[in-house]
């Protein structure tokens, strides 16, 4: 490890039920909208992620 770099520990606690749940409906919306609902499901899985991981030295 290269002198004054650090290891942030990330926690995911997503799971898979709930994304693919997410993931299903972006897919249909997508579909039905020929794209147009394409940039809010971005948002949505984006959204998804950045609440379901942690860095377990930031307080919660």
């Amino acid at each position: 490890m290269a002198e004054g770099s650090r290891i942030y520990p990330f926690q995911f606690t997503g799971n898979g039920g709930e994304y693919f749940r997410i993931w299903i409906v972006n897919l249909a919306l997508s579909v039905l909208t020929l794209g147009i609902y394409s940039a809010w499901a971005k948002v949505r899985r984006k959204r998804y992620f950045n609440n379901h991981t942690r860095n377990r030295l930031a307080p919660p």
